[in-house]
């Protein structure tokens, strides 16, 4: 009987450990893609529904901001844009500018009764991704016809418009929400996507501190707005003049720009900025809780 070579007998032990060790190693990487699984579409099943049902509230402040105030104002000559007189809006661009907010308040309810199980997901999603897309391009559509058309220029031949004629804040408010109506429903678009793959179930299994930021966020931009409207009626502002104002007052130090004259605007200053304050405070505490509980649960899967 031949010897066996040394060399022979180590490829084929190693080749058999191979064997008996690939089923232990394959079994790892199915658990490792099991664990994972959920993770990989977290994003699309709990993150895209709260963003949109974050931002959307403050999306629809934008367009109301963007509906309540002309787009256009005209500079004098000699005058600088400050003093611009505000021009009224065409009764078209008013119309698409309601039907545009109607639309997402639309997207936006039919969102959060689906949140909370009052519509079911096949009803609720065309209807929030419909409402959410449709006011975004309609805001597109009347940004770039107010950019084209006549109707943006004061005299023909056309002016300069640096020097006769700017677009007002309303104009960058209506960007504003278009850019996060556009955003919300194609981030909601990739929610539907998941679910009807079969990657997660169609329900929102919201957890308490996404509600409650939801919930926080709303009320946040309500108070912002309606006292704004109190302020500029006290203080004789303009509402979008008003809504810079509780932007800067709740949200920084104060620019200094505009403050209260009267004696019941500063008196109604401290209760306002304090209930402000504390409302951002909580938002987020909320967001804190959130990254606090997405780390508890990798950590939970891995045990």
């Amino acid at each position: 009987m031949s010897a066996i070579d040394p060399g022979i007998d180590d490829t084929v032990k190693e080749a058999a450990e191979d064997v008996e060790v690939w089923p232990s190693d394959r079994q790892k990487e199915l658990e490792e893609e099991d664990l994972m699984a959920p993770s990989t579409w977290w994003f699309a099943s709990t993150a895209c529904p709260l963003l949109a049902a974050t931002f959307g509230p403050i999306a629809n402040g934008f367009s109301i901001c963007a509906l309540v105030y002309s787009w256009r104002a005209y500079i004098p000559p000699g005058a600088t844009q400050a003093d611009g007189i505000k021009m009224q809006d065409p009764a078209w661009l008013l119309a698409v500018n309601a039907v545009s907010l109607v639309s997402a308040l639309t997207g936006n309810m039919s969102l959060l009764l689906n949140m909370a199980k009052r519509i079911n997901f096949s009803t609720a999603q065309p209807i929030t991704i419909t409402g959410f897309l449709l006011a975004g391009v309609l805001l597109i559509a009347d940004m770039a016809a107010i950019n084209s058309g006549s109707h943006y220029y004061i005299t023909e031949p056309r002016a300069i418009p640096s020097e006769r004629h700017a677009l007002t804040s309303a104009y960058y408010y209506a960007i504003f929400a278009a850019a996060i109506y556009m955003i919300i429903g194609f981030l909601m678009c990739l929610t539907v996507y998941g679910a009807n793959k079969g990657y997660y179930d169609k329900r929102f299994n919201l957890t308490s501190s996404q509600r409650t930021l939801m919930l926080q966020t709303m009320s946040f931009v309500g108070y912002l707005l309606l006292g704004a409207l109190v302020f500029s009626k006290i203080e004789g502002w303009k509402y979008l003049d008003s809504v810079y104002w509780a932007d800067t007052t709740l949200l920084t130090v104060g620019l200094g720009d505009y403050s209260p004259q009267t004696a019941v605007g500063r008196g109604l200053l401290f209760p306002f900025a304090i209930g402000g304050i504390l409302m951002v405070g909580l938002v987020v505490g909320s967001i804190r809780s959130l990254v606090l509980e997405r780390g508890k649960e990798k950590v939970g899967r891995r045990r």
